[in-house]
């Protein structure tokens, strides 16, 4: 029964490590064409994921290897790197202009 477990818990490390990396790479390369994140933080994370993919197909080669780390280790960086530019990101148009007292509830307008 405990190898069925772990059969679970490898599968699931396994896809998490090869398949998140992919998803770095693509997101980064959306954060390029994107002003409030720039081509840095874009080139960042795609040299991110790629190193998270390596780590992910050194893994599948040697499981025992230490290397696997070393995706993990990537991915917390892209999630740094994603996370504080989203938060620094100046807020959306809509959000910075004043309700109008006229509407209900204090709507937002395009004025």
């Amino acid at each position: 029964m405990w190898q069925a477990s772990q059969a679970m818990f490898d599968a699931l490390l396994l896809v998490g490590l090869l398949v998140m990396p992919v998803g770095v790479i693509l997101f980064g390369l959306a954060m390029r064409q994107d002003p409030d994140f720039g081509k840095i933080a874009g080139n960042v994370s795609v040299a991110l994921g790629v190193v998270g993919l390596a780590a992910a197909m050194v893994m599948l080669v040697d499981p025992l290897s230490p290397v696997a780390a070393l995706g993990v280790f990537a991915l917390l960086g892209f999630y740094l790197i994603a996370g504080w530019k989203t938060y620094t990101s100046p807020q959306p148009p809509s959000r910075r202009q004043k309700p109008d007292p006229l509407l209900p509830c204090g709507l937002w307008t395009t004025r």
